[in-house]
């Protein structure tokens, strides 16, 4: 079976298509499949270049998707109030982790603290914290999973980002005590930049 642009709703935009196409290693545009025992070398390399192509661009449009469902790591709605208030935390910590608290970055942690599910005397806390923040092995030890401690990174990335050698250093150190993966480290960095 061939599959063509002309099978599809909108072309390579259609990632069933393009699956289809990967999985079942048919030409893409060729107009013709390799059967088993064929000794036409030249359709064989265009059956697999058009397979791997197939590949890569599904990989591309779901990595483009991913990158557009993502959304911005400080954005606290949804999460409950004991993983508001750890996020929080952490992105204190990140912001003294030059020394001190900027001003605008001071507005931003109290916005979060105001804005956040947070209870009252929990918001009370936090805001004390925001000028002494816990330790980084205090906040690791509140995260009870991968998915926190990757958007506790995150939402550390976000607040200092990666341009001064001490905030890298705070989150290459950060990134080993939440045990993240160089993959997934690599992954955040990007979404970060891709915000900015």
């Amino acid at each position: 079976m061939t599959i063509g642009l002309n099978q599809s709703v909108d072309g390579l935009a259609n990632p069933d298509w393009v699956l289809r196409a990967a999985r079942d290693g048919g030409s893409v545009g060729s107009g013709r499949m390799v059967r088993e025992g064929e000794p036409d070398h030249a359709s064989l390399r265009r059956a697999v270049l058009d397979r791997v192509l197939a590949v890569k661009i599904l990989d591309a449009h779901l990595r483009n998707r991913v990158q557009l469902m993502q959304r911005d790591p400080t954005d606290l709605s949804g999460v409950s109030p004991a993983e508001a208030a750890l996020l929080i935390r952490a992105m204190a910590a990140a912001g003294h982790a030059d020394g001190g608290l900027q001003p605008a970055e001071r507005e931003r942690l109290v916005a979060y603290a105001d804005t956040g599910p947070l209870a009252a005397d929990v918001r009370r806390d936090i805001l004390v914290e925001i000028e002494r923040p816990p330790s980084i092995e205090s906040l690791v030890r509140q995260v009870e999973t991968p998915r926190i401690a990757e958007r506790l990174y995150a939402v550390s990335i976000a607040v200092i980002g990666r341009e001064a050698a001490v905030c890298r250093a705070y989150l290459a150190y950060l990134a080993v005590r939440l045990d993240l993966s160089n993959d997934i480290v690599l992954r955040l960095n990007r979404e970060n930049d891709a915000r900015r």
